[in-house]
């Protein structure tokens, strides 16, 4: 479950404000293999800011704590009895808490056009990623949590008019994003990229 409250104050006809705070609160529980119930609760606090000097131009800033959903599948062990392979499960995985900061500016042109220029910044806590299982015999990897990590990106947006360049109608939409992070592996201790970012 999930209560949220925001208020939004804008200071002048340029300029707005919201501040919002969510609480998510949550029970899970497993039984089988590993008998484990928990309950979390966290919150969420969001600061937005809104200033658009000119009739094209906008500037967009934001902080806000957000928490990582969790998949059921991560917290049970299972066997595909076909092939014999079988993926493991962790019941105390938790979900990962991040901090976010982000800056944008928004440009309009040609009626219809726009570029975006997006950063952003994240903080994260109990980073999501895969841990090793070792014992005397066997060795796999499971879902865990893996410490405090980092992420960074720089995207770029157009939408892009047509009908000026001779293609009534037509539109051109355009997107790039650059991004990097950083989080510290637990089998080497080396600084590597979170897995699955691309």
């Amino acid at each position: 479950g999930e209560v949220f409250g925001t208020s939004t104050w804008r200071a002048t006809p340029k300029l707005s404000t919201e501040i919002g705070m969510r609480v998510e609160v949550s029970t899970i529980s497993q039984s089988g293999d590993t008998n484990l119930e928990k309950s979390l609760t966290y919150y969420k606090p969001r600061l937005a800011v809104t200033w658009s000097p000119t009739a094209v131009d906008q500037i967009r800033l934001r902080l806000e704590r957000e928490v990582g959903q969790l998949d059921f599948g991560d917290f049970v062990s299972s066997v595909a009895f076909s092939t014999g392979t079988g993926t493991a499960g962790n019941a105390d995985l938790e979900p990962s808490k991040t901090w976010v900061a982000e800056a944008a500016y928004e440009r309009k042109f040609w009626t219809d056009g726009a570029i975006v220029l997006r950063v952003e910044h994240r903080e994260i806590t109990d980073a999501t990623d895969r841990v090793p299982i070792i014992g005397p015999g066997y060795a796999f990897d499971a879902p865990g949590n893996i410490g405090d990590g980092t992420s960074d990106s720089l995207e770029v947006n157009l939408n892009l008019p047509l009908t000026r360049l001779g293609v009534p109608g037509g539109l051109l939409r355009a997107r790039g994003q650059w991004s990097r992070s950083e989080v510290t592996d637990p089998v080497t201790g080396e600084a590597r990229r979170i897995s699955g970012q691309a």
